[in-house]
């Protein structure tokens, strides 16, 4: 799907962070959930989200001073997606396949934005500041959203997901299932854990796709 309409293959949905407001943060720790360009205490919500606003993975606690960056550092989403990369959109490209690039890359982005405007549209006590004293309830009350929303996506199917596709393509990808086996040797796994942190292999990564992208959809039209 995702290859399909953003031309990157490989691509299960796209990251970004969320804050949801916490009223009553005790006052001792307002200083840590506190960060300038939110003005309250704040918790994050990290998701990947597809196009189909289906939620694939959610982590959420990390306090609102971090910024996207520690908060990928902190969540789980590597320790269940070692065999992936995170590819980061260039800042300001110059070259017309880097701008191509990044305008792809910006429109797989709103997929999620759009996954969080539903989430708060449909359930009115997360896109508010929350009144709970708990973590760990505003944590139970998070994910039992989450939950709720994947429920409705699946059941309304099409209606919800605004597909492009045929019916037959989109039963096709919606019976597909991830592989699902024994973890991998330790070695295996430090040696993901290393590949996602190569300077070198991300650029190589980000080439490729540049590449691909230009050869599917060409220069933007001015």
């Amino acid at each position: 799907m995702h290859e399909a309409k953003h031309g990157f293959p490989g691509m299960i949905g796209s990251l970004d962070c969320m804050h949801w407001a916490w009223k009553n943060c005790p006052t001792a720790w307002q200083g840590a959930y506190t960060r300038g360009d939110q003005g309250d205490p704040t918790i994050i919500l990290e998701a990947v989200a597809s196009q189909d606003l289906w939620i694939w993975h959610a982590f959420f606690g990390t306090p609102g001073s971090n910024n996207d960056i520690n908060v990928l550092n902190n969540s789980t989403l590597f320790n269940d997606r070692l065999q992936e990369m995170g590819v980061p959109s260039p800042t300001h490209p110059t070259d017309p396949k880097g701008k191509r690039y990044k305008l792809m890359q910006e429109a797989a982005r709103k997929d999620i934005e759009r996954a969080f405007g539903v989430l708060q549209a449909r359930w009115a006590i997360v896109k508010g500041p929350a009144r709970l004293w708990s973590k760990e309830a505003m944590s139970d009350i998070m994910f039992t959203c989450i939950i709720l929303h994947n429920m409705i996506i699946e059941d309304e199917g099409e209606q919800a997901t605004q597909w492009e596709e045929d019916a037959d393509e989109a039963s096709s990808s919606a019976a597909s299932q991830p592989h699902v086996g024994a973890p991998p040797d330790f070695r295996a796994f430090i040696a993901r854990q290393a590949s996602m942190r190569d300077a070198e292999m991300h650029a190589r990564l980000t080439l490729d796709l540049k590449e691909h992208i230009w050869s599917r959809f060409g220069p933007i039209e001015s």
